[in-house]
């Protein structure tokens, strides 16, 4: 079986596929994402959603034997790190660049 955990900017979402490509079981997870003027995301809230969307797959009991797990995520984004890799800001998400 295979798993696939995207991170967009909507939400996280997470599938589990057979070896002949068949969904065994999907979960979707939206984010929390604030709008005024700007658009942008909880690096953190983001991590914890992601991780989230995960554990429901693998609780799911469904997941078999898993081979191969694929991550995707969006692009266009800025996200600023301090020395320590913790997050200046929000994200800034395509929408806003």
């Amino acid at each position: 079986n295979a798993i696939g955990l995207e991170v967009s900017t909507s939400s996280a979402k997470c599938i589990l596929c057979s070896p002949t490509g068949a969904v065994i079981r999907s979960v979707s997870i939206p984010f929390d994402t604030k709008t005024s003027n700007t658009v942008s995301q909880h690096p953190g809230r983001m991590m914890e959603t992601a991780i989230e969307a995960l554990r429901q797959l693998v609780c799911s009991g469904e997941t078999g034997k898993v081979a191969i797990i694929g991550l995707g995520g969006t692009w266009h984004s800025l996200l600023l790190l301090d020395s320590n890799r913790e997050a200046l800001f929000p994200i800034s998400t395509w929408a806003d660049l």
